[in-house]
């Protein structure tokens, strides 16, 4: 926890402290993190697994802009106001957590501008990656975005050989912003075409470069 970039500036007292002060959890899959119009009391540093972070719609249909794995923050956004969380989290597998209250990061960053300038870095890159988000759902085909958020859920293992895709056809729905019956069907094409393979609710990735292609989002 302490080697994330943001905690990377921490003096080594400050370190201890972090340390001292998060609490450890785990949640299995499926389980709720905390949800809309819940107090936030802190921030959430992921060691092991991956989460969803979503809005419900009206009709109570979850709508995902973002998945998150090990070594990625969440929970950070609202802790300069006394405000709720706009949004909810929940596990997408087995997950594991470190909690970290709020008046120890805001410590921190009162007393670290490095870590201070880190953090006001971490909030433009959340800013630029949900316009990107807000980009992909608009513009590129459901199967183009499916072979991309493939790409994007593998790239959150923490091993760079691990090919395996683990969520559920509702959520991945959801993330791409289609209904379940829609991504199954892209899903089955990628199969035909040996792209991916599936066991239960995890995906393989066997062709990486046929979901480049389609994806068409690195040319």
């Amino acid at each position: 926890m302490t080697e994330a970039p943001l905690f990377k500036t921490l003096t080594d007292k400050q370190r201890v402290k972090l340390v001292e002060e998060s609490t450890f959890l785990s949640y299995p899959k499926a389980s709720i993190i905390f949800e809309e119009g819940n107090k936030s009391s802190g921030l959430y540093f992921i060691e092991q697994g991956t989460i969803k972070r979503y809005i419900s719609g009206v009709d109570g249909r979850e709508s995902i802009f973002e998945i998150c794995g090990p070594g990625d923050i969440f929970g950070h956004r609202i802790l300069f106001h006394d405000e709720r969380h706009f949004d909810s989290a929940a596990s997408v597998t087995d997950v594991k957590l470190h909690f970290i209250p709020k008046h120890v990061f805001l410590q921190f960053i009162s007393e670290n501008t490095d870590m201070s300038n880190n953090y006001i870095s971490l909030l433009s890159e959340d800013s630029i990656r949900h316009i990107r988000h807000s980009q992909i759902v608009a513009q590129l085909s459901l199967k183009q975005r499916t072979a991309f958020y493939l790409l994007y859920i593998r790239s959150k293992n923490k091993s760079a050989e691990n090919m395996d895709v683990e969520i559920s056809r509702t959520d991945l729905a959801n993330l791409l912003g289609t209904v379940k019956e829609s991504a199954v069907r892209i899903l089955h094409e990628f199969k035909l075409a040996n792209a991916v393979i599936s066991t239960g609710r995890k995906l393989i990735i066997k062709d990486y470069d046929y979901l480049v292609k389609t994806a068409k989002i690195f040319e």
